[in-house]
């Protein structure tokens, strides 16, 4: 006959093996014995105590329920299995976010904007705590796409759980990146301020002016001009020590990379102002 484990609640889980069937010795007429063989009406049903970890069940004759016809016949003995040493666990649900497996690769000429992104962009994951607890991301399926000239979208299966009893509650994402025209266009005119003085103070930049490159998506780089590019000096430190040379920085634009940018570094000129 089968055996059943019933856990009262499915907040638990039991992460061990255990047998699928037992052996019991059962009397009566022939008819009633050809039924039972037929239709399975047996089952060993088991409830073990809700205590996470390892507990062994001895089961008895009460544990054995006979149904349908099977209730004409006798239940002589329980043959085996003597004892169950079964592992149970509490059941975690964690939300995981995405390890792409994914390469996208863009024609020549054509250019990805920003992060391409998964839709959604974290999976729950459902199983015993002692897995899913060191369980840090949901990978992927290999795969790559080439010669792309379009804004693309497609739908990307998960790999599956190795692990016994863990599953995915989402097995399939819909992965999105905007592929656009790649466009280069020369800035010659950006200015360069200085961030971060003290009001005691101002500063003079020679020269006042920076060119550089910007290398992006079409639909980024045409309609950006000098007015959209924060180019900047951090004001360095206490007056005694200032340096009168000073690399530049640009406020990063999603999408846009800055090229030959000249100069990269600029002569300061310090003053203090008049205390009213």
């Amino acid at each position: 006959i089968p055996v059943e484990i019933l856990i009262p609640s499915e907040n638990y889980i039991i992460t061990s093996p255990v047998p699928t069937h037992a052996k019991i010795l059962i009397e009566g007429s022939g008819k009633f014995l050809i039924s039972f063989m037929l239709f399975k009406e047996g089952a060993l049903r088991l409830t073990p105590d809700l205590e996470i970890g390892a507990q062994t069940i001895r089961p008895t004759e009460k544990d054995v329920f006979l149904f349908g016809s099977a209730q004409n016949l006798s239940l002589r003995r329980l043959l085996g299995p003597d004892s169950l040493r079964i592992e149970i666990d509490r059941i975690q649900t964690l939300d995981l976010p995405i390890h792409s497996n994914v390469i996208l690769k863009p024609s020549a000429g054509y250019t990805i904007v920003g992060k391409p992104k998964f839709t959604p962009d974290i999976i729950q994951v459902r199983g015993p705590h002692s897995v899913v607890g060191r369980m840090d991301s949901v990978h992927t399926s290999k795969i790559v796409f080439d010669e792309l000239k379009f804004p693309f979208e497609k739908r990307i299966s998960l790999i599956p759980p190795s692990q016994e009893h863990v599953e995915w509650l989402t097995t399939e994402l819909v992965l999105t990146a905007d592929v656009q025209k790649l466009m280069e266009k020369t800035i010659t005119d950006v200015p360069v301020t200085v961030r971060y003085l003290p009001q005691n103070l101002d500063a003079y930049v020679i020269p006042q002016q920076l060119s550089l490159t910007l290398q992006g998506g079409v639909n980024i780089v045409y309609a950006l001009t000098a007015k959209d590019i924060q180019a900047f000096l951090e004001y360095p430190g206490e007056m005694d020590t200032l340096k009168t040379e000073l690399f530049v920085k640009i406020d990063p634009i999603e999408g846009v990379r800055f090229q030959d940018i000249k100069p990269e570094k600029f002569k300061v000129v310090w003053q203090r102002l008049a205390q009213e």
